[in-house]
C-alpha cells in the first residue's frame, strides 16, 4: 500500500508536556513569543517526519497552519480545509483554533506582542516573503522597533525537544526521460536565461525543489507521494549551473549525464556557497524568490556586496504551461485513471452489504484498482475516503481510529489520485449505493453539480481574473445560501506536485490563466457532523479558433477526468436543458472512454449509470 493509516492523534496529555516543555524551552531564552509553522527549509506542501514540527508540538497533521506561542496563551491558524479536523486533533484546553484568512496571524502578532518583547523563529524555516509580511505588520504598530522584536534563533528546537526524531533518508535520484518532459533541460535553460537577460540579472537561486525537478528533468522521493527531491540550483545568467546534490544520491550514469550540464556540489556546500559571493570582485545582481526562500540564506547574501532582486522563479509559470508531450500525457494519464474509477465504482454499487464496509476498505480497493494497470507510480496524495459526518471534514484522512462503517443510504466522498510518469491525477466523486435517507441530500448534490457545470463551461479572456472564475462557480450554491470554506480549484503539476502553484481559483487570487494551464475545477458543500457533498475534475486551459483575429483570445476548461456522476443523487428536475446536454454529452464520454477496456458487467453497469 502507498498509504498507510497510522493513526496521527497525540495523546492529549502528551501534547500538554511538550508544549510546556516548549514554554520552559522559550523562558530560558527569554523569548516572548515563538512562530511554529509547517514548514521545512523547502517549503513544500507536504514536509518529510522528521521536519513535522507543527505536527509534535499541536498534534495538527494538516498541511497549512501556524503556531504562535506566549507564555500563557496558545494559538493554532489555519484555513477552511482543516478547522474541522485540528479541532480533533490539537489539545482545545490549551490551543484556541482561529481562521487563517479571517484572523490574520502577522496582525495578531502585531498587536499582541509589545516593543521591548522578542518574537522568536527559525530562520530556515521562515521565508522571505513571510517576514516582510510580519514585519510590516509591526511597523504599523511599533515603528522602528520593529525589527528588534523579530529575533532569530539559528539552533531548531525541535532538535533538542523532540527526542524520537526520525531522520530523513534521501531518495535516489532519477532522470524524468524526455517521452514524458517533453523539453530537454538545455532548451529550458535557455528559456530561463532568456528571462534573466531581460531582468539584468547575474545569478538566480532556485530554491523551490520543484522548479529544480523541472528545470533538471529529475525526480525523487523525498516527500510522500510528490515525486521530488529536496535540492537546490544557482545558474548564471550565461546558462552555468551548480547543482547541491550529493554525488551519492545519483547513479554513475546519471552523475555523468548532469555534470555535462552543471557543476554538482554536496548540498551541505550551498551556504558556503552563498558565502562565496563575497569575495567576487564585481557586484553581481542576484534574483531569489522570496516565497521559497528563507530568511537565514538572505541574510548571508546581503551581507555581500551584491545587490538581491526578489522576483517570481521564472520556472514557476514555464512548469505550468504543459507543452504538447506533457498534456498528451496528462491524457493518457486520465485514461488510466478512469478505468480505474470506472471499476471501484461498479465494485462498490453492486457490493454485498450482508458484511460491513469500511473506509479504509474503500482506499484499499481503490488503490487496487489503480495498481492493476501497472503503470502507476504512487497515488498522489492520502486519498480522502469519507463517509457521512467524516464527509464534512474537508481534508479527512481515515486511520486505524477514525475508521467509519460506510451506510449505504448516507454519502461517501471519495477524493483520489495517482501518480503516472506521464501525470498526475486527482479527482473526486461522492457516491451512495442506495437512495439517500435524507431527500435533501439530491437537492444538494445536484447545486453542487450545477456548480461544477457553470465552472466547466465558462468562457473567459487572458484578463479574467482567478477571482472571478471563482465567483462562477460559487454563484449557483450562494444563490441557494450554500458555500463551501476552500478553494475552486488549484494547479496540477506533471509527475509532480498534485498542488501546483502558482494558479488557484479562489477568492483571493487575481492572476489570470495561460493556455496549457493543467487545473482542477472543485466545488463542493459541507454540513457539520452530518455529511460532505464534493465533485472534482482536472482541466486543461484551451484557446478557442476564432476566424475574427480582431477580436480577444477566448480561453475555455477542456475537461481530462471522465468518470461518471452519482445518478442517486442527481435530481434531474433542478437542472436546465444547457446542464442536463453537458451532463448527457459528458456520460456520453465517460462511456467511450473506457467501454473497451472494462469486463462485460463493468461496461453494462456503466452503460445504465449514465442514461
Amino acid at each position: 500500500m502507498y498509504q498507510d493509516f497510522t493513526v496521527k492523534k497525540i495523546d492529549l496529555q502528551q501534547l500538554k508536556e511538550r508544549l510546556r516543555t516548549f514554554r520552559a524551552w522559550m523562558r530560558e531564552h527569554n523569548i516572548d513569543m515563538y512562530i511554529v509553522g509547517h514548514n521545512d527549509p523547502f517549503f513544500c506542501e507536504f514536509v518529510p517526519e522528521d521536519e513535522q514540527n507543527l505536527y509534535w508540538l499541536t498534534g495538527f497533521s494538516g498541511s497549512m497552519g501556524r503556531a504562535v506561542i506566549t507564555d500563557n496563551t496558545a494559538i493554532l491558524f489555519t484555513d477552511g480545509r482543516y478547522i474541522l479536523q485540528a479541532a480533533s486533533q490539537i489539545n482545545v484546553e490549551d490551543f484556541t483554533i482561529k481562521h487563517y484568512i479571517q484572523d490574520n496571524p502577522d496582525i495578531y502578532l502585531s498587536h499582541h506582542i509589545k516593543s521591548d518583547q522578542k518574537i522568536g523563529y527559525d530562520p530556515y524555516r521562515v521565508s522571505v516573503d513571510q517576514y516582510d509580511r510580519i514585519l510590516e505588520q509591526l511597523e504599523k504598530v511599533h515603528n522602528k522597533d520593529a525589527k528588534k522584536i523579530m529575533y532569530p534563533i539559528i539552533e531548531n528546537p525541535f532538535k533538542e525537544l523532540w527526542k524520537k526524531r526520525a531522520t530523513l533518508v534521501y531518495s535516489q535520484i532519477y532522470r524524468h526521460p524526455f517521452e514524458y518532459s517533453g523539453c530537454t533541460t538545455r532548451d529550458k535553460v535557455s528559456q530561463l536565461c532568456g528571462i534573466l537577460k531581460k531582468q539584468e540579472c547575474d545569478y538566480h537561486i532556485i530554491s523551490d525543489p520543484t522548479c529544480v525537478a523541472w528545470l533538471c528533468n529529475i525526480r525523487g522521493h523525498d516527500i510522500p507521494h510528490t515525486p521530488i527531491a529536496l535540492l537546490r540550483l544557482i545558474i548564471s545568467a550565461n546558462g552555468t549551473m551548480t547543482l547541491f546534490c550529493n554525488k551519492n544520491r545519483m547513479t554513475g550514469d546519471l552523475y555523468k549525464e548532469l555534470t555535462q550540464d552543471m557543476e554538482c556540489l554536496a548540498e551541505e556546500r550551498f551556504e558556503n556557497y552563498l558565502d562565496n559571493f563575497n569575495k567576487k570582485e564585481v557586484k553581481s545582481k542576484i534574483s531569489i524568490d522570496k516565497k521559497t526562500f528563507c530568511i537565514a540564506y538572505y541574510d548571508i547574501i546581503s551581507n555581500t556586496q551584491q545587490v538581491i532582486k526578489n522576483i517570481e522563479d521564472p520556472c514557476v509559470q514555464f512548469r505550468s504551461i504543459k507543452n504538447k508531450v506533457e498534456i498528451k500525457g496528462a491524457q493518457l494519464a486520465h485514461y488510466y485513471d478512469a478505468i480505474a474509477m470506472c471499476r471501484f465504482m461498479y465494485w462498490f454499487k453492486n457490493y454485498n452489504m450482508s458484511k460491513p464496509l469500511y473506509e479504509i476498505d474503500i482506499v484499499k480497493k481503490l488503490e487496487k484498482f489503480r495498481r492493476k494497470n501497472n503503470f502507476l507510480k504512487d497515488i498522489s496524495f492520502p486519498t480522502i475516503s469519507g463517509s457521512a459526518k467524516n464527509g464534512a471534514i474537508i481534508h479527512y484522512r481515515v486511520d486505524s481510529d477514525s475508521n467509519a462503517q460506510i451506510s449505504p443510504t448516507m454519502p461517501l466522498l471519495v477524493d483520489s489520485g495517482g501518480q503516472y510518469l506521464c501525470g498526475t491525477t486527482d479527482i473526486t466523486r461522492t457516491l451512495i449505493q442506495k437512495e439517500p435517507s435524507d431527500l435533501q441530500l439530491k437537492y444538494v448534490y445536484t447545486y453542487v453539480l450545477k456548480a461544477l457545470i457553470a465552472i466547466s463551461c465558462a468562457e473567459f479572456t487572458h484578463e479574467t481574473k482567478l477571482s472571478e472564475l471563482d465567483m462562477i462557480a460559487r454563484l449557483p450554491l450562494n444563490t441557494h445560501n450554500m458555500d463551501y470554506d476552500h478553494g475552486t480549484g488549484h494547479g496540477v503539476g506533471s509527475y509532480a506536485s498534485v498542488h501546483e502553484p502558482p494558479y488557484a481559483i479562489s477568492r483571493r487570487v487575481d492572476l489570470s490563466l495561460k493556455e496549457g494551464v493543467i487545473i482542477s475545477l472543485e466545488p463542493g458543500y459541507y454540513k457539520e457532523d452530518h455529511y460532505g457533498i464534493r465533485l472534482e475534475n482536472l482541466a486543461i486551459v484551451k484557446e478557442k479558433s476564432q476566424s475574427d483575429k480582431g477580436k480577444k483570445k477566448i480561453l475555455y476548461f477542456e475537461t481530462l477526468s471522465y468518470v461518471p456522476f452519482e445518478p442517486l443523487l442527481i435530481d434531474n428536475s433542478l437542472l436546465n436543458a444547457k446542464e442536463k446536454s453537458w451532463l448527457k454529452t459528458y456520460h456520453d464520454r465517460c462511456y467511450a472512454e473506457v467501454k473497451n477496456d472494462i469486463n462485460a458487467k463493468e461496461k453494462n453497469w456503466l452503460y445504465n449509470e449514465i442514461q
